[in-house]
């Protein structure tokens, strides 16, 4: 994908818009879900994706070849929810975990209920680093350069996020 993902970029730097939508379609769902599970909110995540590609759009001609295009609109995307979030004043907390496509049993209902609860006590910034590992399937490095922070710290927060989980999902085992 690297190598189709660069020579789709370097379409969506010459104006192509079928390139950019091909580009839309395969990281719409990623955007959205992280931006979901920092704002609880369905509406508010939607319009900051969409918010997003936007400014993805318009800074095309900018784009740095050396930073990843998949880093670049995340960071757009958090540097959007940031600005709504101070600009609203909200506490942000995870209400709803979306499996696309999927029918939920009650019992996977129930999981991903006690999941999200368990993330909602996650301290913000170990959230954040968390659902960009885990739900968003970002790397390390990836996390270090879209939030511009060591590697390490992102190991440190992971490893975090890992220990207070373990901690409080034995209340519900």
């Amino acid at each position: 994908m690297p190598g189709n993902l660069e020579h789709l970029v370097a379409r969506i730097k010459e104006d192509d818009e079928e390139a950019f939508k091909e580009f839309f379609f395969t990281f719409y769902n990623d955007v959205y879900k992280f931006l979901y599970l920092l704002s609880g909110d369905g509406s508010i995540a939607e319009d900051l994706c969409q918010e997003a590609f936007i400014k993805f759009w318009l800074a095309r001609k900018r784009i740095n070849p050396d930073i990843s295009p998949k880093n670049y609109l995340f960071k757009i995307a958090r540097n959007l929810y940031l600005n709504y979030k101070r600009d609203t004043k909200q506490t942000v907390e995870v209400n709803e975990l979306s499996i696309a496509g999927r029918n939920t049993t009650s019992d996977e209902y129930e999981t991903n209920e006690i999941i999200l609860n368990l993330l909602n006590e996650l301290p913000p910034r170990c959230r954040e680093i968390f659902v960009l590992s885990r739900y968003n399937d970002l790397s390390y490095k990836e996390i270090a350069e879209l939030l511009n922070i060591s590697i390490q710290t992102v190991k440190n927060q992971i490893n975090k996020a890992l220990a207070i989980l373990r901690v409080k999902i034995k209340d519900y085992l």
